[in-house]
């Protein structure tokens, strides 16, 4: 059985509501609409989406299997849309780059100021993410450029070092440790950790 597009828009509406009276005004339509359609869907494909427990809707396994592919489709359409977009703007096109946070605060969005003053055209967007989550995204071609501090070990990732810095430790000029020009993780084992 194939699902059209209305049946999976109105899909997505109701697990990403949690209800019909959710999705419905997400779509501007009925209550009565929304249900009729989603029940059809049922029917169509030959099992439950939902379960119907005191009046709410909880999501099947197969639903939320279904879910994760629906919003998979959903990506795609985003990027399309982006790209239509800078295609309307005759922007010459759209870089999205992810990094770790710790970068991501300051150094990214010098180094994107610094970009934008040579390629004003190019519009760019920026998410500072933890590992697992930015790998999945250049993965999974969501993002085109990630800097992290560490370099990624993933066989379907290329890493290029752009550059080193040095690793200091902040304390007060009275602290055991200051007498030290140089410390050792063993030096710091004994004290709190503000990270």
């Amino acid at each position: 059985m194939q699902l059209n597009l209305r049946q999976i828009e109105v899909f997505r509406a109701v697990m990403t509501s949690g209800s019909i009276s959710g999705a419905a005004k997400l779509l501007f339509v009925s209550q009565p609409a929304i249900s009729r359609l989603l029940s059809h869907t049922e029917q169509r494909l030959g099992f439950a989406l939902f379960e119907r427990i005191k009046g709410r809707l909880y999501p099947t396994p197969e639903a939320r299997q279904l879910f994760k592919e629906v919003e998979a489709v959903y990506d795609g359409v985003r990027r399309v849309e982006e790209l239509a977009s800078e295609l309307s703007e005759k922007r010459s096109g759209i870089l999205h780059l992810v990094s770790s946070p710790s970068i991501g605060h300051m150094l990214i969005p010098m180094a994107i100021a610094q970009f934008h003053q040579t390629h004003p055209e190019v519009k760019v967007t920026f998410q500072p993410l933890t590992v697992v989550p930015l790998t999945q995204m250049l993965l999974d071609h969501r993002a085109d450029l990630g800097a992290v501090i560490l370099p990624s070990q993933h066989p379907n990732l290329l890493s290029e070092p752009i550059g080193q810095g040095n690793l200091v430790c902040i304390f007060p000029y009275n602290h055991p440790l200051a007498s030290g020009s140089m410390l050792t993780i063993e030096d710091l084992l004994p004290y709190p950790l503000v990270s």
